[in-house]
């Protein structure tokens, strides 16, 4: 979503998948200041992902 609300991306999964599958496709040429996930979001190959984007 935007600062205002409004969906900007998506992605649908097969069932039984989970999340983190469609972050690199989220992600990928996304510019942003900041990024609010929940707890499926928590994981090290994520932050660490983010670090590398952001530098």
């Amino acid at each position: 979503m935007n600062a205002i609300g409004k969906l900007i991306r998506f992605v649908v999964l097969p069932s039984q998948s989970h999340d983190m599958l469609a972050v690199p496709a989220l992600l990928n040429d996304l510019s942003c200041e900041r990024l609010i996930g929940d707890n499926a979001f928590d994981s090290d190959a994520l932050l660490v992902g983010l670090i590398d984007y952001e530098a």
